[in-house]
């Protein structure tokens, strides 16, 4: 005879407890896979911004170049001059007088493309950002001139072979995670204002 009382079986604590390790394993991974793209994202947000930095020192050489090529490409006292195969490399950087950028001769920093970082006392070399308190300095900018007036025919007295170098100010940023940007290309004197 049966009765008309359904039995309910009900769970037992082994199998709670295996539910809640599944349940907690699955939100676990979601929450890492969301913390892992929001780095990601964090990180293309920031090598955008060393692109945008090349970009407008190379706006600032296109400038330097029609306002005045004499004194920022023709020869060795120029800001940019031609590279020398017997010296180191010259660098030059933006500075911002009056909010204004302005090519400039930089002394003291160098560049190491093994290590891929910007280093001496290269906190000049930072954007105009760096007057922000709360900006964290983390890229430096240098620009270095390319053609080598002892080792072409090519008359360096007309054009100017130029890299921007964006990349990590030594110990403000991991060059592991910010490769640096190199932006290169070549200006010609032209008979704009000079």
């Amino acid at each position: 005879m049966q009765s008309g009382i359904k039995t309910i079986k009900a769970m037992t604590l082994v199998e709670v407890l295996v539910a809640l390790a599944i349940v907690s394993f699955v939100f676990s991974s979601l929450l890492q896979m969301t913390f892992d793209a929001l780095k990601r994202a964090k990180i293309l947000e920031l090598q955008d911004k060393m692109r945008n930095y090349a970009t407008e020192a190379a706006q600032v050489v296109y400038s330097a170049k029609d306002l005045d090529w004499e004194t920022n490409f023709s020869d060795t006292s120029s800001i940019l001059p031609p590279a020398q195969s017997t010296s180191q490399p010259e660098f030059a950087y933006i500075d911002y007088v009056a909010n204004k950028p302005v090519l400039k001769k930089l002394t003291g920093c160098s560049y190491d493309p093994a290590t891929h970082v910007i280093g001496g006392n290269c906190i000049m070399t930072a954007a105009n950002e760096q007057n922000i308190a709360t900006n964290k300095i983390m890229f430096g900018r240098i620009i270095k001139r390319t053609d080598d007036a002892t080792k072409t025919a090519t008359n360096t007295l007309n054009d100017a072979s130029i890299e921007i170098i964006v990349a990590c100010i030594e110990n403000k940023c991991s060059p592991k995670d910010f490769l640096p940007f190199q932006l290169s290309f070549t200006i010609y004197r032209t008979s704009a204002p000079q």
